[in-house]
């Protein structure tokens, strides 16, 4: 890391004592950085790419650690709005979801108010044939989701809560109006969030059965590793991610601390059993399972940030391709086998970087470059959240180097 890029980093830190002034210095450099730095090109990359178009929409899928595609690469999933995605999320304003045959273009759509930019209305595929959503009940004023099947192209079952994350016939949710009063990057601002005092922050959901089982509350994370910071701290739960094998989950405890946010890495059993905190150092970013035994992301480990591996077997957390990927700072790591796909913030020219790794031959390259204006700034913004396929000759990502926020992928070179 450059002099001048240790200087940003601590001034980041001091000002994160600062939320508000932060995101308002934060913009106005970013803003005459883009200016100053600005190439002369908006994209630029060797391999093919494809636009995903759905009439003059802009279109998105969500986040990175789910697929567009189902198994057997013949349907697309994907968000539609016809709502500027520059602007805030509004829950009056519906969005598509689109479905769409990958050799005949033909598409299917279904309407949604709760969703946000960066992860959309939770779409995800359940299996191969049959996705779910998650959308509102205005009259009865509740969060419900939606089971589609991609064959008959009707809504096959309605959910009475939303949904999270899905292993087969089991799904883990949270409390998505809390979340949207914290964290409004990924909550839903479709009802207001009321208090409880002895709230649930994690549900399971039988989908055969449509029955909603409290597995964690909020009392139980906050006894784990306690500590008096806690008490009068606001705290959420985010980014739930089911093991493989489903058997467990991790999820990020957010606490917040006159508008700081602090974060811990847990982990429960798919049923809430056994919850453990397996990182408490206050920095814990994006994460994803190499395999049911491994996690890999981006957070601090012995005051030192990176990308780092934690074997929950052995409880071992070592920071790892530090001269490979770790420069880079922050991003979103898809893995597949023994690829590794991660993209980055914006740089000063305002450019979101995608990389590729091959951890059996260490081969290392740029699969390109990509601007990103400040016009989508903060909750707006627009992350590549890369999604590699199963068979893992393709990359799906969001962008905005055109100037709408559109989903893309390039083909890549090698399977």
């Amino acid at each position: 890391m450059s002099e001048f890029n240790k200087k940003e980093k601590a001034i980041a830190t001091l000002l994160s004592n600062f939320p508000t002034l932060k995101q308002k210095i934060k913009y106005i450099y970013k803003t005459i950085n883009t200016i100053v730095f600005k190439k002369s090109y908006k994209f630029k990359t060797n391999l093919k790419l494809e636009k995903i178009e759905f009439k003059n929409y802009e279109t998105f899928f969500g986040y990175y650690d789910k697929y567009p595609e189902n198994q057997s690469g013949t349907k697309l999933i994907f968000q539609a709005s016809k709502y500027p995605t520059k602007r805030k999320p509004n829950s009056n304003n519906s969005i598509f979801v689109v479905l769409q045959n990958l050799k005949t273009k033909e598409t299917t759509t279904f309407e949604t108010t709760a969703y946000n930019w960066q992860q959309g209305a939770k779409l995800q595929w359940i299996n191969n044939n049959y996705f779910i959503f998650n959308d509102f009940d205005k009259k009865n004023n509740e969060f419900i989701s939606k089971i589609i099947n991609a064959q008959t192209k009707k809504v096959e079952k309605i959910i009475n809560y939303p949904i999270y994350d899905i292993f087969e016939n089991t799904a883990l949710s949270l409390n998505f109006s809390k979340l949207s009063q914290f964290s409004p990057d990924y909550g839903y601002r479709n009802k207001t969030y009321q208090t409880n005092t002895k709230e649930i922050a994690i549900y399971s959901i039988n989908i055969k059965s449509n029955q909603k089982q409290d597995i964690i509350s909020f009392e139980q994370i906050i006894n784990i590793e306690k500590s008096s910071k806690f008490q009068n701290a606001k705290h959420t739960v985010n980014h739930i991610m089911i093991s493989p094998k489903g058997d467990k989950f991790i999820f990020i405890h957010r606490y917040y601390i006159a508008g700081k946010r602090f974060d811990r890495l847990m982990i429960a059993e798919i049923n809430g059993k056994n919850l453990k905190c397996i990182n408490n150092s206050g920095m814990i970013s994006h994460c994803n399972w190499i395999n049911n035994d491994k996690i890999f992301g981006y957070m601090k480990f012995e005051q030192e940030n990176g990308f780092f591996e934690i074997n929950l077997i052995t409880n071992k957390i070592q920071k790892i391709l530090e001269n490979k990927i770790d420069k880079f700072g922050d991003g979103h790591p898809t893995i597949s086998k023994n690829k590794i796909i991660f993209d980055t913030y914006p740089d000063r020219s305002g450019m979101q970087h995608l990389f590729y790794l091959n951890t059996l031959n260490n081969d290392f390259k740029e699969l390109g470059e990509f601007f990103h204006s400040t016009t989508y700034f903060g909750e707006n913004r627009c992350d590549l959240h890369p999604r590699i396929t199963k068979n893992n000759n393709k990359i799906y990502f969001d962008s905005v180097f055109s100037g709408k926020r559109q989903l893309y992928n390039i083909f890549l070179e090698e399977n």
